[in-house]
């Protein structure tokens, strides 16, 4: 059922089959780590999306990571040490010391937030990590495609997508019309 690696044990599949996993970096390095990643073949993603930034002089579109400190690598565990030697990684996120694997859902909602961000330039607000609520998908405007979970706070309805594996849920306000449960029905 497991596999030695050194002194723990994995299951045999996250040794050979490549799975996304949350990498902890070091303050500020998402963006320098995510580039040396990549350069040397690992396929990675920092979730940094294009916002607005005002100054007094100068308003300009900047790179803002929207999971400070994360960034996202699809490997499979066997490349672990691969990944880690670079400069700013800290190590894989790891739940009784296996590192906790993404869900398909939970990456292709981050990739759909970080280019709903760039398109629409709203910063999304970080919110505390949540209950299970009503999942849903967003089918219209910048955020089309996007899954998460509905909340609201004093009377605006946001969409929150959550990483169970870094416990972290980052939302963004979206119009009520486009709102649909998962199975198909509109949200009121």
């Amino acid at each position: 059922m497991f596999r030695e690696s050194g002194s723990l044990r994995y299951p045999p599949e996250l040794l050979s089959v490549p799975h996304w996993y949350a990498l902890r970096t070091r303050a500020r390095a998402e963006k320098k780590t995510d580039g040396l990643l990549r350069a040397s073949g690992i396929e990675s993603f920092a979730a940094v999306a294009e916002v607005e930034r005002a100054w007094k002089d100068r308003t300009r579109r900047v790179g803002m990571p929207l999971f400070p400190g994360y960034i996202f690598v699809r490997i499979t565990l066997q490349e672990t040490a691969r990944v880690l030697r670079w400069p700013g990684a800290v190590g894989l996120v790891a739940v009784r010391g296996v590192p906790a694997r993404l869900r398909e859902e939970e990456i292709e909602s981050v990739f759909r937030l970080a280019s709903g961000v760039t398109e629409s330039g709203t910063v999304p607000a970080f919110v505390e990590y949540l209950a299970p609520g009503e999942p849903v998908e967003v089918t219209g405007g910048p955020f089309k495609g996007l899954h998460g979970i509905v909340v609201e706070e004093k009377g605006r309805r946001y969409v929150a997508v959550k990483l169970d594996a870094i416990r972290v849920a980052r939302a963004v306000r979206v119009d009520r019309r486009w709102l649909a449960g998962t199975g198909g029905s509109a949200v009121a």
